[in-house]
C-alpha cells in the first residue's frame, strides 16, 4: 500500500464530523493533493487521485447522505485545487461525479443544495480556465 494511503484515509474521515460537513476537512484534502502533485512523479500522482477519486466514488454511490456529504466536499476542494493528472481529465471526472448524484434523484434538499453548488463552482471554474487558454 502507498505510503499516502493512511493520511488519506483519515483526510477522507474527516470530510463530516458528526453528520456535519467539515470545510476544514475539504481545505485538507484539496492541500494534500496539490502537495502530492508537486511531490510525486506524474505516474505517482496518477495512482494517488485514482485512489481519491475511488474515494469519491464509494461515497457518491453511497445511500448515507452524509456520506454523499462527504463526496461533496470533496469535490468541491478538487474543484478549487491547482493540479494536474496525465490525461487532463479532471473536470471530466468531477462533473461526472456530480452527474451521477444528479441522475439518481437526490430527495435531501441540503444534499441537493450542495450538488447545485458544486455544479456552479465547476462550470465557473471551468470557464475561467477555456478563458484564460484562449
Amino acid at each position: 500500500k502507498q505510503i499516502w494511503g493512511s493520511k488519506l484515509t483519515i483526510i477522507f474521515e474527516n470530510l463530516l464530523e458528526s453528520n456535519e460537513v467539515n470545510d476544514n476537512g475539504g481545505k485538507k484534502l484539496g492541500a494534500y493533493v496539490m502537495e502530492q502533485n508537486r511531490e510525486l512523479s506524474p505516474e505517482s500522482f496518477d495512482m494517488f487521485i485514482k485512489c481519491v477519486y475511488s474515494q469519491i466514488f464509494n461515497y457518491i454511490h453511497s445511500k448515507r447522505v452524509s456520506d454523499n456529504m462527504a463526496a461533496l466536499v470533496a469535490i468541491d476542494s478538487l474543484i478549487e485545487a491547482d493540479y494536474q493528472e496525465m490525461g487532463g481529465k479532471k473536470f471530466i471526472k468531477l462533473s461526472n461525479f456530480l452527474n451521477s448524484l444528479i441522475t439518481r434523484g437526490v430527495s435531501d434538499k441540503n444534499l441537493m443544495k450542495m450538488t447545485a453548488e458544486a455544479l456552479g463552482n465547476l462550470v465557473s471554474i471551468q470557464t475561467f480556465f477555456k478563458c484564460r487558454s484562449s
